[in-house]
């Protein structure tokens, strides 16, 4: 068997980067190479680290603001920071970038994103561009990461949102889009772009329906069915948020 292909995750503290984290330390086809955001301060320390990975994983970024120019900026200079230590290697790993199938909106996030792509693709000698669905899973940050992670929290502290639009989610687990980044990081290359396809299609108001049922079972102490994959992913998320209706 091959030994094991070490793998660093900047942004290795936020939601897809410790579920994959996670996902790495049970995986044998990898071996974890850990990362502290403080590296991006010290050109040694992110240089030293590049050099004991062969694959980056590269989730680190500003995804919000009220300042677009601010986040468009700190993305880039993160990017710049990585690109510079990965080309200082003496046999570069490969970098896989974590981006958004939402790619081509005019916002300043994807624009990041897209100028991210480009950097890595003209610097290093293979990146990934990874565009990644909207996930979510326990552990997603309400009001932030995902609509589903801030209506599990609204349900389970006994909240109904103010509206909720008829529009279509198109989701991903957090785990099953772990599963898709490692299966990419193992070849060598090429520099290529892959669109992760989302798992479940799913409308925003029978979402908010089905957590306002789990909601009043909760309180009632009745067991909560799922017996479709999506409510099975669903109800694990859920259950994460602490129980505390008002």
């Amino acid at each position: 068997m091959a030994d094991p292909i070490p793998l660093g995750i900047t942004g290795q503290s936020g939601f897809i980067g410790r579920r994959l984290a996670e996902a790495v330390s049970a995986d044998p086809r990898f071996r974890l190479i850990p990362f502290r955001r403080s590296f991006f301060d010290s050109p040694d320390e992110l240089a030293f680290f590049a050099r004991q990975c062969r694959r980056i994983v590269h989730l680190a970024a500003v995804s919000r603001s009220d300042d677009g120019e601010a986040l468009y900026r700190t993305n880039m200079l993160l990017t710049e920071k990585l690109t510079a230590a990965v080309c200082s290697c003496p046999e570069p790993p490969v970098v896989l970038l974590g981006s958004t199938v939402q790619i081509g909106k005019d916002q300043p996030y994807h624009a990041s994103k897209r100028a991210a792509a480009a950097l890595l693709a003209r610097s290093v000698p293979v990146s990934v561009e990874l565009l990644m669905p909207n996930a979510f899973g326990p552990g997603g940050r309400p009001y932030w990461n995902s609509v589903v992670s801030t209506f599990c929290e609204m349900a389970s502290r006994g909240l109904v949102p103010s509206e909720v639009r008829p529009v279509e989610l198109e989701l991903i687990f957090a785990d099953a889009l772990c599963r898709r980044i490692l299966d990419e990081a193992v070849p060598a290359g090429p520099t290529r772009t892959v669109a992760i396809p989302f798992q479940y299609r799913v409308p925003l108001p029978e979402l908010h329906e089905t957590l306002q049922c789990w909601a009043a079972l909760r309180r009632e102490g009745s067991p909560i069915p799922a017996d479709t994959p999506f409510l099975k992913d669903l109800r694990t998320t859920f259950l994460s948020y602490p129980f505390r209706p008002g």
